[in-house]
C-alpha cells in the first residue's frame, strides 16, 4: 500500500467527520432557535394575559363600586388611577346611556366601564344594565343580574 493512498483515505474520513460535526451543530442550533422562539411566545402570552386579567379586575371593581353607591353612575373620565404606584398609567372611564325601551321594571341605564392599559394597546369594556335614577324598584320584580357582557379589544 502506498503512502499516498493511506493519507488520502485518512483525509476522506476526516472530511466526513467534519461534515457530520457541522450537520450536528446545524441541527442543534435549529432546535435551540425553535425552543427560544417558543419561550418568547410564552412570555409574551403571559404578559398579555396578565394585562387582560388586571383590566378585567379593575372593571369589575369599578362596576361593583357603582352598584354599591360609592361611585355615581354618571359619565366620567377618562381618569387615571392615582391610588397605587403599581397602577400608574391605567385609566378608567364611565359611559352611560339611557335605554328608551319601555319595560315593566322601570327605566334602565346602560353603564359601560372602559379600562385602558398604560401603553394604550389594550382596552377592556364591561357593560351592564342598571336601574336609572333614584326610582324605587318594586320588591316583587326581579331584575336579571346576568345581563353582564364583556368584550376585549386590542388596538
Amino acid at each position: 500500500m502506498s503512502k499516498c493512498s493511506a493519507q488520502c483515505g485518512w483525509r476522506r474520513a476526516g472530511g466526513a467527520v467534519l461534515l457530520e460535526v457541522i450537520l450536528a451543530m446545524s441541527i442543534f442550533f435549529a432546535a435551540a432557535a425553535v425552543i427560544v422562539s417558543g419561550m418568547t411566545a410564552c412570555v409574551r402570552s403571559a404578559r398579555s394575559l396578565k394585562t387582560e386579567a388586571r383590566a378585567a379586575n379593575l372593571a369589575v371593581t369599578l362596576l361593583s363600586e357603582i352598584q354599591m353607591g360609592l361611585v355615581p353612575a354618571d359619565d366620567d373620565g377618562p381618569n387615571e388611577y392615582d391610588d397605587d404606584e403599581d397602577m400608574q398609567g391605567w385609566t378608567w372611564q364611565i359611559v352611560t346611556s339611557d335605554i328608551q325601551e319601555t319595560v315593566d321594571i322601570g327605566s334602565l341605564k346602560q353603564v359601560e366601564i372602559i379600562i385602558t392599559s398604560p401603553d394604550g394597546k389594550y382596552v377592556y369594556r364591561l357593560v351592564q344594565l342598571m336601574p336609572a335614577g333614584d326610582e324605587e324598584q318594586p320588591e316583587s320584580e326581579y331584575v336579571r343580574r346576568d345581563s353582564l357582557r364583556t368584550s376585549w379589544s386590542s388596538q
